[in-house]
């Protein structure tokens, strides 16, 4: 979706001046240098390598209850979304 709006290109001109970025699931996969087995379009500025779906995939998620027992409506279904892994980062990661 953001090379069909020609908005990779933007963004990465901005960080390659200096603007700060950080990104967790789909920012953190957009923004890695390399995503472990996919060829997928991506950014590509920030030091890390990702294995999407490490812990599994969405449709695998568990949906259970919780108490929160300081909240006016105690109970609530709750679904962990899966989660994405950085496999490698640069020692540098961080420094300007």
């Amino acid at each position: 979706m953001v090379k069909l709006v020609a908005y990779d290109t933007y963004l990465r001109r901005r960080i390659d001046q200096g603007m700060p970025a950080f990104g967790t699931c789909t920012g953190m996969i957009l923004l890695a240098k390399e995503i472990i087995g996919s060829d997928q379009p991506r950014i590509g500025v920030m030091d890390i390598s990702v294995q999407r779906n490490s812990f599994g995939r969405q449709i695998d998620s568990c949906e259970t209850e919780i108490v929160i027992p300081a909240l006016s409506h105690p109970r609530y279904s709750y679904q962990p979304y899966n989660r994405n892994g950085s496999e490698f980062c640069e020692s540098n990661f961080g420094e300007s």
